[in-house]
């Protein structure tokens, strides 16, 4: 044994005296450390003994819980060590909507996919574009996901690139709506637990380390109260124009549908409200007066919709009024008034759709590769 391994071993054990002198002597310190040394080297935190000191002070600080455990670890008997007041919860949330069913997350998860089944292979689930978040909560693209930011996730394809999803491996947390997941309870990996239930005619999957946390999350879920129709037996249309228009736009309700391949109805797959910013800015590029109007949207190869609805004021009365609109997202279109359409710019497009939308509607995924 050379001296710096000798150096190391006897830092080591003053260390664990000093923490022996300093604790209750009828907890169990050595056994929970060994644990905690076997559970940093299963997630990799310690690479080595290179640097000295910092492997030292480590280990020391795993040890120095007030109940004498490292997290996650059992006793000598087997039991699982209570690791003490879980990290308080969020106070700001959003609600997601998918189908039938709508949940609260923290508000500040992003979004991406969640796993899904191919054509030739269905029986498999795969995650194609994760995992992780590709869109953060402030609606930046990420363009590849980023698997250390907790994401809310829905069966979509946002990538070729494509991994079997049964692999447990979490390195963040997640909320899956509508996967082909049974229920009940798996062992995620890396402290995560993943619970998967049904909810409102689909599935809802959450995936945390914090059991508070995921039990917050599930008991948030039940049918969808987020305005918009579950479901629509077509496409949605603009059936009437307000005769003076709007002014101050207060907000918008957003809720995209898409109809899959060989399906009767249009899903909902997407919703959101906009603030009095957003929906001004999307009042104004759908009611610019500048564009050529066409009596159809363009051909796409995939059925989605985005039915906007916006919300201000009467321009000669006191009472709020609404307007619907209706976005093809694919060929950046829109219907403003009852059978006609017209261009979308790309500012009035981002209006209603910097959010999760970009990864949960193929329009704004477009190609993959």
């Amino acid at each position: 044994m050379s001296d710096e391994d000798t150096g190391l071993e006897e830092a080591f054990r003053a260390g664990l005296q000093r923490r022996a002198d300093d604790v209750d002597t009828t907890v169990s310190v050595v056994p929970a450390a060994r644990a905690a040394v076997r559970r940093r080297r299963r997630r990799r935190v310690v690479a080595g003994l290179a640097a000295t000191g910092v492997a030292a002070a480590m280990v020391t600080a795993v040890v120095v819980r007030d109940d004498g455990h490292a997290p996650g670890t059992k006793d000598p008997d087997g039991v699982a060590v209570d690791p003490g007041p879980a990290e308080p919860l969020p106070s700001q949330w959003r609600t997601e909507t998918w189908h039938g069913m709508s949940v609260d997350v923290p508000a500040d998860w992003g979004w991406g996919v969640a796993p899904t089944s191919m054509s030739f292979e269905p029986e498999e689930q795969y995650l194609c574009g994760g995992p992780g978040a590709l869109v953060d909560s402030d609606g930046r693209n990420r363009v590849n996901p980023v698997e250390t930011l907790p994401w809310v996730g829905r069966p979509n394809m946002a990538s070729d690139l494509c991994m079997q999803s049964a692999r447990p491996d979490a390195r963040a947390a997640y909320v899956w709506l509508g996967a082909a997941i049974e229920p009940g309870t798996v062992d995620a990996g890396n402290g995560y637990t993943q619970e998967t239930v049904d909810v409102a005619g689909t599935t809802l999957t959450v995936a945390t380390q914090d059991a508070e946390l995921r039990e917050r999350i599930i008991s948030s879920a039940g049918p969808t109260d987020s305005g918009c129709a579950p479901s629509l037996a077509s496409a949605p249309t603009v059936e009437m124009m307000l005769t003076e228009g709007l002014r101050d736009p207060s907000s918008a309700q957003v809720c995209a549908y898409r109809k899959e391949e060989g399906a009767s109805t249009w899903e909902l797959v997407y919703a959101t409200t906009l603030d009095a910013a957003q929906a001004t800015t999307y009042h104004s590029q759908v009611y610019d007066g500048g564009r050529e109007w066409a009596p159809d949207f363009c051909d796409t190869y995939v059925a989605e919709r985005v039915l906007v609805t916006i919300v201000g004021d009467d321009p000669y009365g006191d009472t709020e009024v609404t307007q619907d609109t209706v976005v093809d997202p694919q060929c950046g279109e829109v219907s403003g008034s009852p059978g006609m359409v017209s261009p979308l710019s790309a500012k009035g497009m981002r209006a209603w759709s910097h959010n999760g939308a970009q990864v949960s509607l193929y329009g704004l995924i477009g190609p993959m590769g």
